[in-house]
């Protein structure tokens, strides 16, 4: 059974987070690759989220900023996407935790076109 059909996210980590986090998750059994393991450090944030869509995975960034107005656009243009998360610089540990909560508590559909705070997934 593949894991949208058991409702467990996919996970994409923008550049700008640790590639230990992604090393942890798929560790602990979830599905998560970071964008500087596919080659995808340099891409712009469209590129990036355009990659995440492409993949069926939940895009996760530190660069709220930046990607708010991308969602703003892709939400006004129908552009579908599985779903970007965002969050200020955390400790590490307390980011891992965060993103298990997160993996734990939501389903793809919960994600789809959306945009959450990793804030929200404090516990």
């Amino acid at each position: 059974m593949g894991d949208e059909a058991r409702g467990r996210l996919k996970l994409y980590l923008d550049h700008d987070l640790s590639y230990h986090l992604a090393v942890q998750l798929r560790a602990q059994g979830y599905d998560a690759i970071g964008a500087w393991e596919v080659g995808n450090a340099g891409l712009s944030d469209q590129e990036q989220l355009e990659y995440a869509a492409g993949q069926g995975r939940v895009l996760i960034t530190c660069n709220a900023q930046d990607f708010v107005p991308v969602y703003l656009d892709w939400w006004n243009a129908g552009r579908h996407h599985s779903g970007i998360v965002t969050s200020g610089q955390l400790e590490f540990g307390e980011t891992l935790r965060r993103l298990i909560r997160l993996l734990e508590t939501l389903s793809p559909s919960d994600m789809t076109d959306g945009i959450r705070n990793l804030g929200e997934f404090r516990g």
